[in-house]
């Protein structure tokens, strides 16, 4: 088997001894909103899409070269032995109160001198003041490695983390820092912008076509469409900017010092790299998507594995499968991993980070999952891939718009998403389904 460009939109094909020529159709009403088998995202009104000769099925012009052929499981289009281009143009990657208590043990010994118990009252009030001043400050800024960059229904979280998984596994185009949302401006090339939860006041940063933002220490992390999907930071008030690696990142989480990403340069495996650019570090050699950090483990969908579930250690030891289905848009949040079984129409399921107490949360084909708090947020295929939201458990279903949607962010209270039925232009509309916007 064999596939090579034969052209910019066109390729010859070798399938058991035949050669085909299939060449990039425009997309057509039939197809408009289909799902592409790979990358699980729906087909838009302005993407090239490839038919395969045997089974019809459509895909993005990109996710057929990139899988060099059908991704339909069994089809003979399938064709594993190809030559994939060394870059796909036009590509797109469509997120506890501290109980010390410092008490001195009572004195059991006989009574002082006045003069003593002075100085010992003085003494105590110092610590009670200490102890009530570090309360304050642990409760503010004490991180912890779950905890994300969001203040959302007014719980404040503190930050470790550039962004929620959530966001991040559907292509990280905003992010916050608690005053500031910083988004992916498609109006405007992709460039980052950024603006407040309550006014219409915006801010342009840079220049780049910018994809899985992060924010942390008054950084803000993306990775570079315009440079081949390389990470850059630049401050939050758009000075320094710099590149921090030469390979094709995506899916990239500022987690702690660390800034780990996919590299499609090297199979989609595991990298990580500090803050700085610094330390670069191969974690795995598992095809890895949906990459979620938590704690002392990185979970992910193994692509060379039928799509399971796996974890190793953030230093790549003690590889492990968690589960048996083929598990899409992860989300690993608390002890519980939640993500949608390919096998039984996308129905969200959970299970704990251990792989055990397996359970069904819903019963929509889910795509874009979203976990944030008590609530998951999907885009319902059942329903034309509009927005819904359910609590951890299934229960207390609510639609949130009534546009077909992709790619579900959310921040400060607000979800943003792109609109299939408005040329995928980015929209935002309050998480209770309120004050609908375009982004601009």
């Amino acid at each position: 088997m064999g596939l090579q460009p034969a052209g910019v939109r066109q390729w010859r094909v070798c399938i058991n001894g035949d050669f085909l020529v299939l060449e990039e159709m425009p997309v057509v009403n039939s197809f408009q909103g289909k799902i592409c088998p790979y990358c699980q995202f729906p087909i838009k009104r302005n993407s090239g899409i490839v038919l395969c000769p045997y089974d019809s099925i459509p895909h993005h012009r990109e996710c057929w070269e990139e899988n060099e052929g059908c991704t339909t499981y069994g089809c003979v289009g399938q064709v594993h032995q190809g030559v994939k281009p060394e870059e796909v143009e036009n590509r797109q990657i469509r997120a506890p109160g501290m109980e010390t208590q410092q008490s001195p043990e009572a004195n059991n010994q006989e009574r002082r001198s006045a003069g003593n118990k002075k100085w010992l009252f003085i003494m105590l009030a110092i610590v009670l003041i200490t102890s009530l001043i570090g309360m304050v400050v642990h409760n503010l800024n004490v991180p912890s490695i779950d905890s994300e960059s969001e203040v959302f229904d007014g719980e404040a979280e503190v930050v470790l983390r550039g962004n929620r998984t959530g966001n991040i596994i559907n292509w990280g185009f905003a992010a916050s820092d608690n005053d500031w949302i910083y988004y992916h401006n498609d109006r405007d090339g992709g460039n980052i912008y950024k603006t407040t939860s309550e006014s219409d006041e915006k801010i342009k940063l840079n220049d780049n076509s910018s994809w899985s933002i992060n924010v942390k220490d008054d950084w803000v992390y993306y990775t570079n469409k315009d440079q081949g999907y390389r990470i850059y930071r630049i401050r939050t008030d758009g000075s320094d900017k710099n590149r921090l690696n030469n390979d094709y990142s995506t899916n990239i989480q500022v987690v702690g010092e660390w800034i780990y990403y996919r590299n499609w340069d090297d199979g989609e495996r595991i990298y990580r790299i500090k803050l700085d650019g610094s330390d670069r570090e191969k974690i795995n050699e598992d095809s890895s998507w949906h990459i979620n950090v938590s704690g002392n483990w990185i979970y992910y969908r193994n692509q060379d594995d039928n799509n399971r579930i796996y974890k190793t250690s953030t230093e790549g030891n003690d590889r492990r499968p968690l589960n048996d289905d083929s598990s899409w848009f992860i989300n690993v949040v608390g002890d519980w991993i939640y993500y949608s079984y390919e096998n039984d129409g996308w129905k969200i399921y959970r299970m704990r980070t251990d792989g055990t107490e397996r359970t069904k949360i819903n019963d929509n084909a889910s795509g874009n999952v979203n976990v944030v708090g008590d609530w998951i947020y999907y885009c319902n295929r059942d329903d034309s891939n509009k927005i819904y939201r359910i609590e951890n458990d299934g229960s207390n279903r609510v639609k949130i718009n009534d546009d077909g949607s992709c790619c579900i962010n959310v921040v400060n209270g607000w979800i943003y998403y792109q609109n299939l039925d408005e040329d995928d232009k980015l929209y935002r509309i309050r998480t209770d389904g309120t004050e609908r916007q375009i982004v601009e």
